[in-house]
């Protein structure tokens, strides 16, 4: 029987460079031409990984800043006014905070943790930012009115119920669509 012969150095980092070589191609034709079944989500590599939370962190701070100013608004325009009710300007901070602050601040470490990002997820934060400022704008607008005493018609009531109303629908829907990005990195 012939004795096997063992490969040198140089032909044994040809095979391992030729195997690499060969799975690489198998993984990039799996995820290019189908195969069982979807391709596996790309996971963000640190540097990608660093700018999403550097992106969640500013959105996280200006959020912040829109709730102080928020605040402060409710305060000093119901006092120069001489208002003493309830109006809609008081949520305008509260929802900067939490919905703004605190949603991206926790995205931020769920995004150290999980790597939840995927390539949708900008498309979806668009939408949550969208939401969130259209919803603000309209407790706004009510707000002042109600501060103002000024009586609406009962199409601009609606109107303004109907827009803010679309900007909740709008963080309803791209929030449940991170959480589905961040189950989906989970599992």
């Amino acid at each position: 029987m012939p004795r096997k012969r063992e490969p040198s150095p140089k032909e044994g980092e040809r095979l391992t460079d030729a195997a690499v070589c060969c799975i690489m191609n198998i993984v990039h034709i799996g995820e290019t031409q189908g195969g069982d079944g979807p391709a596996p989500a790309r996971r963000p590599n640190d540097k990608e990984k660093y700018i999403m939370m550097k992106r969640y962190m500013n959105a996280s701070l200006i959020y912040a800043i829109l709730a102080m100013v928020g605040g402060v608004f409710y305060r000093e325009f119901t006092k120069i006014v001489g208002f003493t009710g309830r109006t809609s300007l008081g949520f305008v901070h509260t929802h900067y905070f939490m919905l703004g602050m605190v949603f991206f601040l926790l995205l931020v470490l769920l995004e150290k943790n999980l790597s939840f990002t995927g390539p949708k997820t900008g498309r979806v934060l668009a939408v949550y930012h969208v939401g969130l400022n259209l919803t603000v704008v309209m407790l706004v607008i009510r707000g002042v009115f109600q501060v103002l005493g000024t009586s609406l018609s009962s199409g601009m009531d609606a109107a303004i119920s109907g827009i803010a109303g679309v900007g909740h629908i709008l963080l309803g829907v791209s929030m449940v669509l991170v959480l589905l990005q961040v189950k989906r990195s989970i599992s």
